[in-house]
């Protein structure tokens, strides 16, 4: 049987882990992935598809397109617009993340150059000291 102290620190650990930035950032991140997926599937199933069956000489819509291979059918058109979808979500998502990582690199070396004034008064002592001993040593 599990005592009064530690369901409460099984549920205060529970707390610190669900409700860190970074989780939260991660599950926010698979949400909108999520509804990015839906939206993209949704331009190739509904947009781009749907051009490419017009200029291509099909007389079926894309999703019907199949290969005949020893009496079974292979369905090539719902392949050609997952592959589709794949590639513009992969895009989308490289083009994503370079931008997110760059802007963080800027934002780190930003962070990296400010010099307080703390740090400016310890540089000067640090220096006026270097100096002195210089002198005197």
């Amino acid at each position: 049987m599990i005592s009064k102290k530690e369901a409460f620190d099984f549920l205060k650990e529970f707390k610190s882990f669900a409700f860190r930035r970074n989780f939260l950032d991660l599950s926010v991140g698979i949400i909108l992935g999520g509804s990015l997926n839906k939206i993209i599937s949704s331009l190739v199933d509904n947009i781009l598809m749907p051009i490419i069956s017009i200029i291509l000489p099909f007389e079926s819509s894309y999703t019907k397109w199949s290969l005949s291979l020893y009496g079974k059918e292979i369905p090539l058109g719902a392949f050609i617009g997952d592959v589709v979808t794949f590639v513009i979500i992969s895009f989308v998502l490289f083009i994503l993340i370079k931008k997110v990582l760059t802007i963080l690199f800027e934002i780190k070396n930003e962070e990296e150059q400010e010099v307080t004034l703390e740090q400016k008064t310890l540089i000067e002592i640090r220096d006026t000291l270097k100096t002195l001993a210089d002198k005197h040593g």
